[in-house]
């Protein structure tokens, strides 16, 4: 699947908000981001859950019912976000990458005039390969 994603590189950098599924291409996508535009910084959520569950497992973040930091993630990456944006001044742009949001979440948590949201899927895969 071919994704073109317009970034802006004028006085404020647009900033990039990738969500999908499982192998659906999101970190390809930000690895193409970063080669393109090597100013741009990144943060991978995955990378942010597997330091929650080393350094603070009484969060549960992994949990998968109604307890837990899981159902409060997409609100924590969204603030998170949108402060490390506004603390940048516009001097970076930044990428955020997950495939635990939703996107209504992302509608609610990341949507803003200097975010452009790419929403990535793999209908085709098997269960196997997700």
């Amino acid at each position: 699947m071919l994704v073109k994603v317009k970034l802006c590189y004028n006085e404020i950098m647009k900033n990039v908000a990738i969500f999908g599924s499982s192998r659906a291409g999101k970190t390809t996508l930000a690895k193409m981001i970063a080669k393109r535009y090597p100013g741009y910084q990144f943060m991978v959520a995955d990378i942010m859950i597997g330091t929650f569950e080393r350094v603070l497992p009484q969060l549960d973040i992994n949990h998968n019912g109604g307890e837990g930091m899981r159902e409060d993630f997409p609100k924590f990456l969204g603030s998170l976000f949108r402060r490390t944006i506004e603390s940048g001044g516009g001097e970076f742009g930044y990428v955020v990458e997950s495939c635990d949001i939703t996107p209504a979440q992302a509608m609610e948590y990341f949507a803003a005039d200097d975010v452009t949201m790419v929403f990535l899927a793999t209908p085709s895969l098997t269960a196997e390969e997700s």
